[in-house]
Protein backbone atom coordinates (compact mmCIF):
# COMPACT_ATOMS: atom_id res chain seq x y z
CA UNK A 1 0.00 0.00 0.00
CA UNK A 2 1.60 3.47 -0.89
CA UNK A 3 1.77 5.88 1.95
CA UNK A 4 -2.07 6.24 3.61
CA UNK A 5 -3.62 9.60 3.00
CA UNK A 6 -5.70 11.30 5.46
CA UNK A 7 -9.38 10.38 4.61
CA UNK A 8 -12.26 13.33 5.00
CA UNK A 9 -15.39 13.19 6.21
CA UNK A 10 -18.26 14.33 4.16
CA UNK A 11 -20.91 14.44 7.07
CA UNK A 12 -23.84 12.02 8.23
CA UNK A 13 -27.03 11.14 6.69
CA UNK A 14 -29.53 8.93 6.98
CA UNK A 15 -29.27 5.39 4.94
CA UNK A 16 -32.19 3.84 5.19
CA UNK A 17 -35.47 5.07 6.21
CA UNK A 18 -36.59 2.32 8.29
CA UNK A 19 -35.17 -1.11 8.26
CA UNK A 20 -31.65 -1.47 9.79
CA UNK A 21 -28.75 -4.32 10.17
CA UNK A 22 -29.01 -7.08 12.49
CA UNK A 23 -25.09 -6.87 11.63
CA UNK A 24 -22.34 -4.27 11.04
CA UNK A 25 -21.96 -3.76 7.52
CA UNK A 26 -19.53 -1.42 5.05
CA UNK A 27 -20.26 0.14 2.12
CA UNK A 28 -17.53 2.02 -0.61
CA UNK A 29 -18.74 3.42 -3.80
CA UNK A 30 -15.57 3.40 -5.95
CA UNK A 31 -14.87 5.59 -8.90
CA UNK A 32 -11.98 6.34 -11.23
CA UNK A 33 -11.20 8.99 -8.93
CA UNK A 34 -12.64 8.61 -5.52
CA UNK A 35 -13.75 6.45 -2.92
CA UNK A 36 -16.51 7.15 -0.36
CA UNK A 37 -17.04 4.64 2.50
CA UNK A 38 -19.14 3.87 5.58
CA UNK A 39 -19.83 2.46 8.00
CA UNK A 40 -22.90 0.71 9.30
CA UNK A 41 -23.37 -0.84 13.03
CA UNK A 42 -26.03 -3.16 13.43
CA UNK A 43 -29.44 -1.18 14.29
CA UNK A 44 -28.15 1.74 13.03
CA UNK A 45 -29.89 4.22 10.10
CA UNK A 46 -27.55 6.91 10.14
CA UNK A 47 -23.52 7.61 9.31
CA UNK A 48 -20.53 8.96 8.54
CA UNK A 49 -18.86 8.88 4.92
CA UNK A 50 -15.13 9.08 4.62
CA UNK A 51 -13.41 9.79 1.43
CA UNK A 52 -10.38 8.48 -0.30
CA UNK A 53 -8.58 9.36 -3.36
CA UNK A 54 -7.78 5.86 -5.58
CA UNK A 55 -4.91 7.57 -6.94
CA UNK A 56 -3.20 7.16 -3.43
CA UNK A 57 -3.80 3.31 -3.29
CA UNK A 58 -2.14 0.52 -5.21
CA UNK A 59 -4.54 -2.26 -5.15
CA UNK A 60 -8.84 -2.15 -4.09
CA UNK A 61 -7.52 -4.36 -1.23
CA UNK A 62 -5.23 -1.35 -0.05
CA UNK A 63 -7.72 1.05 -0.16
CA UNK A 64 -10.52 -1.21 1.71
CA UNK A 65 -7.56 -1.73 4.48
CA UNK A 66 -7.20 2.31 4.49
CA UNK A 67 -11.16 2.16 5.12
CA UNK A 68 -10.90 -0.16 7.74
CA UNK A 69 -7.91 1.37 9.67
CA UNK A 70 -10.24 4.12 10.46
CA UNK A 71 -12.42 2.34 12.28
CA UNK A 72 -12.61 2.74 16.07
CA UNK A 73 -11.91 0.30 18.76
CA UNK A 74 -15.75 0.58 19.64
CA UNK A 75 -16.60 -0.29 16.33
CA UNK A 76 -17.14 -3.79 15.59
CA UNK A 77 -15.64 -5.02 12.58
CA UNK A 78 -18.08 -5.96 9.57
CA UNK A 79 -19.58 -9.19 8.62
CA UNK A 80 -21.08 -7.61 5.47
CA UNK A 81 -20.03 -5.67 2.61
CA UNK A 82 -21.31 -4.22 -0.08
CA UNK A 83 -19.01 -2.66 -3.13
CA UNK A 84 -20.31 -0.32 -6.47
CA UNK A 85 -17.41 0.08 -8.92
CA UNK A 86 -17.12 2.01 -11.95
CA UNK A 87 -17.06 -1.06 -14.34
CA UNK A 88 -19.29 -4.09 -15.49
CA UNK A 89 -19.35 -7.28 -13.47
CA UNK A 90 -19.34 -9.92 -15.43
CA UNK A 91 -18.66 -12.89 -13.02
CA UNK A 92 -16.11 -13.27 -9.88
CA UNK A 93 -13.30 -11.34 -11.60
CA UNK A 94 -13.71 -7.74 -11.53
CA UNK A 95 -11.37 -5.24 -13.56
CA UNK A 96 -11.93 -1.77 -13.57
CA UNK A 97 -12.62 0.16 -16.84
CA UNK A 98 -10.04 3.52 -15.74
CA UNK A 99 -8.02 2.28 -12.78
CA UNK A 100 -5.06 -0.68 -13.38
CA UNK A 101 -7.17 -2.43 -10.78
CA UNK A 102 -8.55 -6.35 -10.85
CA UNK A 103 -9.48 -8.44 -7.83
CA UNK A 104 -11.99 -11.32 -7.16
CA UNK A 105 -14.92 -11.10 -5.13
CA UNK A 106 -14.41 -14.64 -3.37
CA UNK A 107 -10.72 -13.65 -2.27
CA UNK A 108 -11.83 -10.29 -1.52
CA UNK A 109 -14.21 -11.71 0.42
CA UNK A 110 -12.24 -14.40 2.33
CA UNK A 111 -9.64 -11.37 2.86
CA UNK A 112 -11.40 -9.29 5.04
CA UNK A 113 -13.35 -12.24 6.83
CA UNK A 114 -16.76 -11.01 5.61
CA UNK A 115 -19.96 -13.26 5.47
CA UNK A 116 -21.17 -11.74 2.11
CA UNK A 117 -19.84 -9.25 -0.40
CA UNK A 118 -22.15 -7.84 -2.58
CA UNK A 119 -20.43 -5.88 -5.91
CA UNK A 120 -22.10 -3.80 -8.19
CA UNK A 121 -21.82 -1.48 -10.70
CA UNK A 122 -21.64 2.12 -9.42
CA UNK A 123 -24.51 3.70 -11.49
CA UNK A 124 -26.61 0.53 -10.69
CA UNK A 125 -26.30 1.92 -6.77
CA UNK A 126 -27.51 5.16 -7.79
CA UNK A 127 -29.93 3.92 -9.47
CA UNK A 128 -31.53 1.84 -6.21
CA UNK A 129 -31.05 4.86 -4.50
CA UNK A 130 -33.41 6.69 -6.42
CA UNK A 131 -36.90 5.83 -4.93
CA UNK A 132 -35.67 6.84 -1.55
CA UNK A 133 -33.99 10.00 -1.94
CA UNK A 134 -35.73 12.69 -0.66
CA UNK A 135 -36.81 16.35 -2.51
CA UNK A 136 -34.06 17.82 -0.45
CA UNK A 137 -31.64 15.41 -3.03
CA UNK A 138 -33.01 17.04 -5.76
CA UNK A 139 -33.07 20.25 -8.07
CA UNK A 140 -35.16 20.38 -10.54
CA UNK A 141 -33.18 20.96 -13.89
CA UNK A 142 -36.14 22.65 -16.26
CA UNK A 143 -39.16 23.60 -15.18
CA UNK A 144 -41.00 20.39 -16.14
CA UNK A 145 -42.93 20.07 -12.76
CA UNK A 146 -43.03 16.32 -12.00
CA UNK A 147 -46.40 14.45 -12.58
CA UNK A 148 -48.48 12.69 -9.44
CA UNK A 149 -47.90 9.17 -10.99
CA UNK A 150 -44.13 9.58 -11.39
CA UNK A 151 -42.64 7.94 -7.99
CA UNK A 152 -43.76 4.52 -9.93
CA UNK A 153 -42.54 4.84 -13.14
CA UNK A 154 -39.25 4.07 -14.77
CA UNK A 155 -36.21 6.03 -14.26
CA UNK A 156 -32.78 7.16 -15.63
CA UNK A 157 -30.04 7.88 -13.70
CA UNK A 158 -26.44 8.70 -15.68
CA UNK A 159 -23.56 11.34 -14.90
CA UNK A 160 -20.09 12.61 -16.40
CA UNK A 161 -17.29 12.75 -14.38
CA UNK A 162 -14.05 10.68 -15.38
CA UNK A 163 -16.55 8.72 -17.95
CA UNK A 164 -19.98 8.20 -18.13
CA UNK A 165 -21.98 6.04 -16.11
CA UNK A 166 -25.86 5.20 -16.62
CA UNK A 167 -28.39 3.08 -15.67
CA UNK A 168 -32.27 2.21 -15.51
CA UNK A 169 -34.56 1.40 -12.52
CA UNK A 170 -37.87 -0.53 -13.74
CA UNK A 171 -40.77 -1.21 -11.34
CA UNK A 172 -42.70 -4.11 -11.00
CA UNK A 173 -45.27 -4.90 -8.78
CA UNK A 174 -45.33 -8.08 -6.23
CA UNK A 175 -47.97 -8.60 -3.30
CA UNK A 176 -49.76 -5.38 -4.14
CA UNK A 177 -45.86 -3.18 -3.20
CA UNK A 178 -44.04 -1.64 -5.69
CA UNK A 179 -40.34 -3.43 -6.13
CA UNK A 180 -37.36 -1.95 -8.54
CA UNK A 181 -35.16 -3.14 -10.56
CA UNK A 182 -32.00 -1.69 -11.29
CA UNK A 183 -30.47 -2.27 -15.20
CA UNK A 184 -26.74 -1.13 -15.39
CA UNK A 185 -25.30 -0.29 -18.58
CA UNK A 186 -22.64 1.18 -20.45
CA UNK A 187 -23.67 4.44 -22.19
CA UNK A 188 -20.48 5.81 -22.07
CA UNK A 189 -18.98 3.99 -24.82
CA UNK A 190 -21.65 3.89 -27.08
CA UNK A 191 -21.49 6.10 -30.28
CA UNK A 192 -22.19 9.37 -30.52
CA UNK A 193 -24.60 10.83 -32.44
CA UNK A 194 -24.81 14.61 -33.66
CA UNK A 195 -28.09 16.67 -33.63
CA UNK A 196 -27.55 19.46 -36.05
CA UNK A 197 -25.04 20.35 -38.48
CA UNK A 198 -22.83 22.02 -36.14
CA UNK A 199 -22.51 19.29 -33.91
CA UNK A 200 -21.69 17.39 -36.94
CA UNK A 201 -18.47 19.11 -37.53
CA UNK A 202 -17.34 18.52 -33.96
CA UNK A 203 -18.46 14.22 -34.37
CA UNK A 204 -16.20 14.30 -37.72
CA UNK A 205 -13.24 16.09 -36.40
CA UNK A 206 -13.46 14.09 -33.56
CA UNK A 207 -13.30 10.78 -35.66
CA UNK A 208 -10.56 12.03 -37.58
CA UNK A 209 -8.51 12.25 -34.04
CA UNK A 210 -9.70 9.63 -32.47
CA UNK A 211 -11.32 6.93 -34.66
CA UNK A 212 -14.16 5.76 -32.48
CA UNK A 213 -16.24 8.88 -31.26
CA UNK A 214 -18.02 7.00 -27.94
CA UNK A 215 -20.33 9.48 -25.94
CA UNK A 216 -17.53 10.02 -23.37
CA UNK A 217 -15.28 12.09 -25.73
CA UNK A 218 -17.30 14.53 -25.47
CA UNK A 219 -19.54 14.25 -21.86
CA UNK A 220 -16.93 13.58 -19.58
CA UNK A 221 -13.66 15.37 -17.96
CA UNK A 222 -11.93 14.79 -20.66
CA UNK A 223 -14.55 15.33 -23.10
CA UNK A 224 -14.80 19.00 -22.13
CA UNK A 225 -11.18 19.70 -23.30
CA UNK A 226 -12.03 17.63 -26.40
CA UNK A 227 -14.50 20.66 -27.31
CA UNK A 228 -12.61 22.95 -26.03
CA UNK A 229 -9.72 22.51 -28.11
CA UNK A 230 -11.77 21.94 -31.20
CA UNK A 231 -12.74 25.47 -30.64
CA UNK A 232 -9.31 26.99 -29.45
CA UNK A 233 -7.93 25.47 -32.96
CA UNK A 234 -9.78 28.03 -34.97
CA UNK A 235 -8.77 30.83 -33.23
CA UNK A 236 -6.69 32.46 -36.04
CA UNK A 237 -3.63 34.57 -35.96
CA UNK A 238 -3.70 37.76 -38.18
CA UNK A 239 -3.98 41.33 -38.19
CA UNK A 240 -7.74 40.39 -36.41
CA UNK A 241 -5.75 37.65 -34.82
CA UNK A 242 -8.78 35.26 -33.77
CA UNK A 243 -12.11 34.21 -34.70
CA UNK A 244 -14.80 35.29 -32.60
CA UNK A 245 -17.08 32.62 -31.91
CA UNK A 246 -21.26 33.45 -32.18
CA UNK A 247 -23.18 33.52 -29.21
CA UNK A 248 -24.31 30.12 -28.05
CA UNK A 249 -22.51 27.99 -30.40
CA UNK A 250 -24.93 29.45 -33.28
CA UNK A 251 -21.38 28.53 -35.61
CA UNK A 252 -19.11 26.73 -35.44
CA UNK A 253 -15.88 27.67 -38.05
CA UNK A 254 -14.83 24.25 -40.54
CA UNK A 255 -12.52 21.77 -39.06
CA UNK A 256 -8.67 21.03 -40.08
CA UNK A 257 -7.63 17.74 -40.65
CA UNK A 258 -4.69 18.08 -39.03
CA UNK A 259 -3.65 16.80 -35.64
CA UNK A 260 -4.59 18.21 -32.61
CA UNK A 261 -4.62 17.71 -28.68
CA UNK A 262 -7.00 15.80 -27.84
CA UNK A 263 -7.27 13.67 -25.08
CA UNK A 264 -9.40 10.18 -24.59
CA UNK A 265 -9.47 8.38 -21.78
CA UNK A 266 -5.79 7.48 -21.38
CA UNK A 267 -5.68 10.86 -19.39
CA UNK A 268 -8.26 11.30 -16.56
CA UNK A 269 -8.49 14.67 -15.17
CA UNK A 270 -9.64 14.68 -11.62
CA UNK A 271 -12.95 17.47 -11.44
CA UNK A 272 -14.13 15.55 -8.29
CA UNK A 273 -12.25 17.82 -6.36
CA UNK A 274 -11.09 20.23 -8.93
CA UNK A 275 -7.99 19.13 -8.89
CA UNK A 276 -5.97 19.52 -12.07
CA UNK A 277 -3.26 17.18 -11.69
CA UNK A 278 -3.56 14.25 -13.93
CA UNK A 279 -4.17 10.63 -12.13
CA UNK A 280 -2.30 9.39 -14.29
CA UNK A 281 1.22 11.24 -12.80
CA UNK A 282 0.29 8.77 -9.77
CA UNK A 283 -0.98 5.76 -10.85
CA UNK A 284 1.19 2.74 -13.51
CA UNK A 285 0.37 2.54 -16.69
CA UNK A 286 -3.00 0.04 -17.81
CA UNK A 287 -2.13 -2.62 -20.19
CA UNK A 288 -3.96 -2.10 -23.37
CA UNK A 289 -7.50 -2.62 -23.45
CA UNK A 290 -10.95 -1.60 -24.52
CA UNK A 291 -10.22 2.00 -23.89
CA UNK A 292 -6.69 1.99 -25.23
CA UNK A 293 -7.97 1.50 -28.56
CA UNK A 294 -8.43 5.08 -29.64
CA UNK A 295 -5.13 6.81 -29.20
CA UNK A 296 -4.85 10.57 -27.79
CA UNK A 297 -3.62 12.73 -30.51
CA UNK A 298 -0.99 15.15 -29.57
CA UNK A 299 0.89 18.33 -30.65
CA UNK A 300 -1.79 20.91 -30.98
CA UNK A 301 -0.99 22.96 -34.02
CA UNK A 302 0.54 26.51 -34.01
CA UNK A 303 -2.28 28.16 -35.48
CA UNK A 304 -2.32 30.67 -32.47
CA UNK A 305 1.03 32.26 -32.92
CA UNK A 306 0.21 34.89 -29.90
CA UNK A 307 1.91 34.05 -26.70
CA UNK A 308 -1.35 35.52 -24.75
CA UNK A 309 -3.62 32.76 -26.39
CA UNK A 310 -0.90 29.93 -26.19
CA UNK A 311 -1.19 30.57 -22.49
CA UNK A 312 -4.20 29.16 -23.00
CA UNK A 313 -3.88 26.39 -25.29
CA UNK A 314 -3.82 23.74 -22.73
CA UNK A 315 -6.76 23.62 -19.97
CA UNK A 316 -7.58 21.09 -17.63
CA UNK A 317 -11.64 21.16 -17.52
CA UNK A 318 -12.05 23.18 -13.94
CA UNK A 319 -9.98 25.70 -15.91
CA UNK A 320 -12.19 25.51 -18.64
CA UNK A 321 -15.42 25.31 -16.48
CA UNK A 322 -14.53 28.87 -14.47
CA UNK A 323 -13.53 30.27 -17.53
CA UNK A 324 -17.43 29.37 -18.66
CA UNK A 325 -18.24 31.21 -15.54
CA UNK A 326 -16.86 34.09 -15.94
CA UNK A 327 -18.14 34.64 -19.57
CA UNK A 328 -21.61 34.57 -17.68
CA UNK A 329 -20.57 36.77 -14.84
CA UNK A 330 -21.55 34.41 -12.68
CA UNK A 331 -19.81 32.94 -9.58
CA UNK A 332 -18.64 29.61 -8.57
CA UNK A 333 -20.50 27.91 -6.29
CA UNK A 334 -19.34 26.98 -2.78
CA UNK A 335 -18.71 23.40 -4.22
CA UNK A 336 -16.42 24.77 -6.81
CA UNK A 337 -15.08 27.18 -4.66
CA UNK A 338 -13.54 24.54 -2.40
CA UNK A 339 -10.56 24.04 -4.40
CA UNK A 340 -10.49 26.46 -7.02
CA UNK A 341 -8.23 26.18 -10.12
CA UNK A 342 -5.68 28.99 -11.10
CA UNK A 343 -5.50 30.62 -14.28
CA UNK A 344 -1.99 31.81 -16.31
CA UNK A 345 -3.53 35.10 -16.02
CA UNK A 346 -6.53 37.14 -16.97
CA UNK A 347 -7.79 35.20 -20.15
CA UNK A 348 -8.83 37.16 -23.39
CA UNK A 349 -12.35 37.83 -24.30
CA UNK A 350 -12.19 35.41 -26.85
CA UNK A 351 -10.69 32.78 -24.72
CA UNK A 352 -13.88 33.28 -22.16
CA UNK A 353 -16.13 32.71 -25.01
CA UNK A 354 -14.54 29.50 -26.29
CA UNK A 355 -14.61 28.58 -22.78
CA UNK A 356 -18.54 29.14 -22.00
CA UNK A 357 -18.72 27.90 -26.18
CA UNK A 358 -17.61 24.03 -25.04
CA UNK A 359 -19.86 23.84 -22.05
CA UNK A 360 -22.69 25.01 -24.42
CA UNK A 361 -21.79 21.90 -26.43
CA UNK A 362 -21.03 19.74 -23.87
CA UNK A 363 -24.84 20.43 -22.34
CA UNK A 364 -26.35 20.05 -25.93
CA UNK A 365 -24.36 16.72 -26.10
CA UNK A 366 -25.89 15.94 -22.44
CA UNK A 367 -29.67 16.90 -23.54
CA UNK A 368 -29.65 14.54 -26.80
CA UNK A 369 -27.85 11.44 -24.83
CA UNK A 370 -30.22 11.84 -21.22
CA UNK A 371 -33.20 12.19 -23.94
CA UNK A 372 -32.04 8.90 -25.91
CA UNK A 373 -31.98 7.06 -22.65
CA UNK A 374 -35.22 8.51 -21.54
CA UNK A 375 -37.26 7.13 -24.85
CA UNK A 376 -35.33 3.55 -24.43
CA UNK A 377 -36.61 2.62 -21.08
CA UNK A 378 -40.22 5.26 -21.37
CA UNK A 379 -38.55 6.82 -18.13
CA UNK A 380 -41.88 8.78 -17.56
CA UNK A 381 -40.54 8.46 -13.91
CA UNK A 382 -37.60 11.24 -14.36
CA UNK A 383 -33.68 11.52 -15.77
CA UNK A 384 -31.42 12.03 -12.94
CA UNK A 385 -27.84 13.30 -12.87
CA UNK A 386 -24.97 12.44 -10.89
CA UNK A 387 -21.62 12.57 -11.02
CA UNK A 388 -18.45 14.47 -10.17
CA UNK A 389 -18.99 17.76 -12.50
CA UNK A 390 -22.35 18.66 -12.94
CA UNK A 391 -22.94 19.46 -9.38
CA UNK A 392 -19.89 22.05 -9.32
CA UNK A 393 -21.29 23.61 -12.43
CA UNK A 394 -25.21 23.50 -11.73
CA UNK A 395 -25.67 27.25 -12.17
CA UNK A 396 -24.26 26.70 -15.81
CA UNK A 397 -26.50 24.04 -16.13
CA UNK A 398 -29.32 25.65 -15.34
CA UNK A 399 -28.67 28.52 -17.66
CA UNK A 400 -28.22 25.83 -20.89
CA UNK A 401 -30.25 24.79 -23.81
CA UNK A 402 -30.00 21.44 -22.25
CA UNK A 403 -33.73 20.83 -22.04
CA UNK A 404 -34.38 22.04 -25.27
CA UNK A 405 -32.02 19.25 -26.84
CA UNK A 406 -33.02 16.69 -24.47
CA UNK A 407 -37.00 17.04 -25.91
CA UNK A 408 -35.73 17.62 -29.47
CA UNK A 409 -36.47 14.59 -30.96
CA UNK A 410 -38.67 14.72 -33.78
CA UNK A 411 -42.17 13.49 -32.85
CA UNK A 412 -41.51 12.55 -29.55
CA UNK A 413 -40.67 16.16 -28.68
CA UNK A 414 -44.09 16.84 -26.73
CA UNK A 415 -43.39 13.21 -24.99
CA UNK A 416 -40.29 14.58 -23.44
CA UNK A 417 -41.07 17.62 -22.66
CA UNK A 418 -43.52 16.05 -19.97
CA UNK A 419 -40.46 14.18 -18.22
CA UNK A 420 -38.98 16.32 -15.46
CA UNK A 421 -35.08 16.18 -15.08
CA UNK A 422 -32.87 16.46 -11.87
CA UNK A 423 -29.71 17.12 -10.48
CA UNK A 424 -28.61 14.56 -7.59
CA UNK A 425 -27.12 17.00 -4.92
CA UNK A 426 -26.86 13.94 -1.97
CA UNK A 427 -23.59 13.66 -0.96
CA UNK A 428 -23.05 10.15 -1.55
CA UNK A 429 -26.18 8.78 -3.62
CA UNK A 430 -24.73 5.44 -4.17
CA UNK A 431 -23.81 4.34 -0.66
CA UNK A 432 -27.58 4.81 -0.12
CA UNK A 433 -28.30 2.30 -2.87
CA UNK A 434 -25.64 0.03 -1.61
CA UNK A 435 -26.98 -0.20 1.55
CA UNK A 436 -30.71 -1.02 -0.22
CA UNK A 437 -29.33 -3.66 -1.95
CA UNK A 438 -27.69 -5.44 0.68
CA UNK A 439 -30.77 -5.19 2.86
CA UNK A 440 -32.98 -6.39 -0.05
CA UNK A 441 -30.31 -9.32 -0.46
CA UNK A 442 -29.67 -9.96 3.66
CA UNK A 443 -33.61 -10.08 3.94
CA UNK A 444 -34.64 -12.18 0.73
CA UNK A 445 -36.46 -9.35 -1.00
Amino acid sequence: MRNKEKYNYIGDFLILNKENFLQPIFVGDIGATNARFAYIAAKSTAVDVKYFSCANYESIESLVQAFYDTLSDTETPPSIGALAVACPILGDIVKFTNLPWQFSIEKLKDAFSLDSLFVVNDYAAVAKALPYLGQESLNLIGSIEPAATETKEPKVVLGPGSGLGSASLVPYTWNNTVHWVTVSGEAGHMSLSSQNAKTDGIVSALRKKLGYVCIESVLSGTGIINLYNLLFSQLKTSHSPFLVMKKESESIAPFSSEKKNYYNRNTFLKFEGISTISIDEKLPKRPHGIVDSIKPVSDLDNAVESEIFNKFKEMTAPQIALMALQFKNMDPLPLFSKNLPTLPETPPKEILEISWNSLSYFFQFLGSVAGDLALSVNATGGVYFSGGILPQIENLFQQSNFRAFFQAKGSYESYLSKIPTYLITHPAPALVGLARIAWEKLNNQ
